[in-house]
């Protein structure tokens, strides 16, 4: 068993759209060819800085896969590749084109990435805000908050100690009006 890295793609994100995605952070690898593999399929492309050939494993929304629900429970794309070669770029690419989180090479730690901004805008605005918070703050504590932002009583609650906090704050470091 080998090390991969792998992204959480928010949304339902097709082969086409994926392939597109690809062939614009890597124009010279043209030829990409789609294998079925029952509720996932394969991408197998040219790898862009070594020889070989790259398989990236996607599974859509409609996998039901149960994986990294921790880390986001949406509709989502996974996709899944080898640790070698350009792998963090193609991973990342994706990331960037759709929005979403990256792990490299297993690692337990996941990043986020915001999408380009029309993809951003069309996305719920819980998904932008975990986006937010998860490049501020480990994924983890991003969801954590998150929970509270479900909770509405409860957050506005927080919310409004934070408000109180940040003002009494703000007046200490101004020092003393004259």
């Amino acid at each position: 068993m080998g090390v991969n890295s792998k992204a959480i793609l928010i949304g339902h994100i097709t082969a086409p759209e994926i392939i597109n995605a690809l062939k614009e952070a890597f124009p010279h690898v043209q030829n990409y060819e789609v294998r079925s593999k029952g509720d996932w399929y394969q991408l197998t492309f040219k790898e862009p800085r070594q020889v070989g050939n790259r398989r990236l494993a996607v599974w859509p929304p409609e996998s039901e896969l149960s994986d990294y629900l921790d880390i986001y429970n949406g509709e989502r794309t996974i996709v899944d590749l080898r640790s070698w070669g350009s792998d963090r770029e193609i991973i990342e690419s994706l990331a960037k084109q759709f929005g979403g989180y990256v792990s490299i090479a297993d690692s337990e730690e996941w990043t986020a990435f915001e999408a380009s901004s029309e993809t951003m805008d069309a996305l719920p605005p819980e998904d932008r805000l975990k986006i937010n918070l998860a490049k501020i703050l480990p994924l983890r504590q991003a969801n954590i908050l998150m929970e509270l932002v479900d909770r509405q009583e409860d957050f506005d609650a927080v919310l409004a100690h934070m408000t109180e906090y940040a003002a009494k704050r703000e007046r200490a470091l101004s020092g003393p009006t004259l």
